[in-house]
């Protein structure tokens, strides 16, 4: 997580935004006491709903592991998905979306 907070930190003047979503947990709190313990300040988290929530990340986006990161337009358009904690291959894709050093 540190290192996708870097990412999201070095893009986030070029419109580049990073949410965190929790699927098994739904305590802000808890979530808030993760970020803060990691020292997490450019990533902003999420609870999802319940796994058998239609709205649920897993079941809107087709999601089959965690972690999973997945690279949306505005619109909500999955334009790149990485499975697995593969800084190397999200930064990639965000190259290849325009988001480069």
């Amino acid at each position: 997580m540190p290192h996708i907070d870097e990412i999201a930190k070095k893009f986030g003047a070029k419109g580049l935004n990073v949410f965190a979503v929790n699927i098994g947990l739904d305590d802000m709190k808890a979530i808030k006491d993760f970020s803060k313990e990691q020292k997490l300040n450019s990533i902003k988290f999420l609870a999802s709903p319940p796994v058998d929530d239609p709205g649920n990340i897993r079941n809107k986006y087709g999601v089959v592991a965690t972690p999973t990161t997945l690279i949306l337009d505005s619109n909500g358009k999955v334009m790149a998905q990485v499975i697995g904690a593969h800084t190397d291959q999200i930064e990639a894709a965000l190259a290849d979306l325009g988001f480069k050093d």
